[in-house]
């Protein structure tokens, strides 16, 4: 298997844990790909005031559940943090799980108005989508 890179846009919020990505199965997108969205942060020399460069920051990871022929729709796949230090196997034992990270639009790049459990979008922004895609001509392994 290998991964596919698809840069895009989002084109749309739909609602608080879905949005639409100008990419779709002309551009190769498949239900179930991987798509995360970054934030730019500049690192500037604090001495001489020169800009050191950019540093891309994960911000949030969606999956593609709907595919269409110059779009697709990804959900937020990111749960927000526990409010406590609640170890993963408590989660696991007792089967409880954080909510899901809430979409915001936003109008600008700044996250002065951070919230927890909110990630502010704007559209236009960048969206990178992977899609894993066999070599062609292999079959696959069999399971045992």
């Amino acid at each position: 298997m290998s991964t596919v890179r698809i840069d895009g846009a989002v084109a749309e919020i739909i609602d608080e844990h879905q949005l639409a990505i100008n990419r779709g199965s002309e551009h190769g997108v498949l239900v179930g790909a991987r798509v995360s969205l970054y934030r730019s942060v500049v690192v500037t020399d604090p001495d001489t005031k020169e800009d050191l460069g950019t540093v891309r920051l994960r911000k949030l990871r969606l999956i593609v559940n709907h595919v269409q022929d110059r779009l697709c729709v990804a959900r937020v796949a990111d749960r927000r943090p526990s409010e406590q230090e609640t170890s993963s196997a408590l989660r696991v034992i007792t089967g409880t799980q954080q909510p899901l990270i809430r979409i915001e639009r936003t109008t600008s790049s700044a996250d002065s108005n951070w919230r927890p459990g909110v990630v502010g979008v704007q559209i236009g922004e960048q969206a990178r989508i992977e899609v894993e895609v066999g070599d062609p001509g292999k079959e696959d392994d069999p399971p045992f």
